[in-house]
């Protein structure tokens, strides 16, 4: 989500409106039927597979299981008023009851526009079902399908005052990884002007959070208060993981260690 867009950012910047947008996410449907099974859920910055000493139980369950319900009392409860079959701010302000701070009176969610990566059968039925799920709540969501390339030549940052950066809202389907320490630690994703951070996001109390984790003399615990704000506070919406590969590998075979890029070491293969 562009939270600099000219057009919808403010909303983007809101937690309850990321949280509506969160609670549109079936990801135990989506594994099982458009991923085939072969998917796990994603609830956090810290990835829950393969197991690692660094998530905690924030990152094992959603907060925000999949409920149109509760994703349309949030709306409704913060005034976003149903004209037609489209909801508009028509009092803004930025009491609890209220849109929120640069969210002006008119704003409409008709016509989000949410571009995805091209070519992949199951990123598509998951983005028509996330579309399909924010129409029956009032919120136009228009999928475009989008070469890979251009999904990441288009989704540059943008600053707050920058009207000609026009993306809304992307996902390129490939998940993300750590690097070059492969720390979870945040910093490549969620520091305000870090390169993996085209989004935007900038709060204050992640950012101070992000920095313990990279100076703590407990870093265990660093990391535990760092990925457990990020679980509640959404930076991105979670989605699930798709395998990265499937692969059928002979019990007669040993050594076999799958790496998560698909890159294989048969030098260390040996035969019983």
């Amino acid at each position: 989500m562009n939270c600099n867009n000219a057009t919808c950012g403010a909303a983007y910047r809101q937690l309850y409106f990321r949280q509506a947008l969160e609670r549109l996410i079936d990801q135990p449907a989506w594994i099982r039927t458009f991923l085939s099974g072969y998917g796990v859920p994603s609830h956090s910055p810290v990835p829950i597979a393969p197991a690692n000493p660094f998530m905690d139980v924030y990152s094992k369950k959603s907060l925000y299981p999949c409920s149109t319900s509760v994703a349309k009392r949030l709306l409704t409860s913060h005034g976003w008023k149903l004209v037609g079959r489209v909801r508009t701010c028509e009092a803004p302000g930025i009491l609890a009851t209220e849109r929120g701070a640069g969210v002006a009176a008119g704003t409409s969610l008709n016509g989000l526009q949410l571009q995805y990566a091209s070519g992949i059968t199951s990123l598509s039925q998951e983005m028509e079902a996330f579309a399909s799920a924010a129409k029956s709540i009032g919120v136009d969501v228009n999928l475009t399908s989008t070469p890979f390339n251009a999904i990441i030549s288009s989704a540059t940052t943008c600053s707050p005052r920058q009207p000609a950066c026009k993306w809304q809202m992307v996902n390129w389907g490939g998940g993300w990884t750590y690097g070059p320490d492969f720390l979870p630690t945040g910093g490549e994703f969620y520091l305000p002007g870090a390169g993996a951070n085209p989004e935007g996001y900038s709060k204050p109390s992640a950012t101070t959070l992000i920095d313990t984790t990279h100076t703590s003399s407990n870093a265990t615990k660093a990391l535990a208060v760092y990925q457990d704000f990020l679980v509640k506070n959404l930076p991105v919406l979670y989605q699930p993981l798709p395998a990265s590969q499937v692969s059928a590998i002979s019990t007669s075979l040993h050594g076999v260690t799958q790496n998560p890029y698909g890159i294989l070491f048969p030098e260390e293969w040996r035969l019983r």
